[in-house]
């Protein structure tokens, strides 16, 4: 489906990463859905594009709600996405819970920092 601004993005095309637990703790099984509406088309593109690279701050957001897998999920698409945010992982306080997981060293030598 087009409409006068482009092509719609498909809302039930799956990204391979699941969205924010629901109120039962579990994970929910469908990707995160946005709807955008604007009428400039340049500010429709520019937060897609925003969207695209937030797997880092949905990876912290995990952190906090203390489910590490899912964190690490999102962190292993933060990777992907070459998002620069990755560059905090040796500082953020909020990933603290995580310093001494295997999994959040890996992370570190992927991202190519000490560990």
């Amino acid at each position: 489906m087009a409409d006068s601004f482009g092509p719609m993005r498909d809302a039930d095309a799956d990204d391979g990463v699941t969205g924010i637990g629901t109120d039962s703790g579990s994970p929910r099984k469908e990707p995160i859905r946005v709807l955008v509406v604007d009428d400039n088309f340049v500010n429709v593109k520019l937060l897609e594009e925003l969207l695209k690279s937030a797997s880092y701050e949905v990876a912290t957001a995990y952190v906090l709600l203390e489910e590490k897998d899912q964190a690490f999920r999102w962190f292993d698409k933060a990777v992907e996405d070459r998002s620069d945010c990755m560059v905090a992982l040796a500082v953020d306080p909020r990933l603290d819970s995580l310093r001494s997981d295997p999994r959040f060293q890996d992370l570190q030598r992927r991202v190519g920092l000490p560990r």
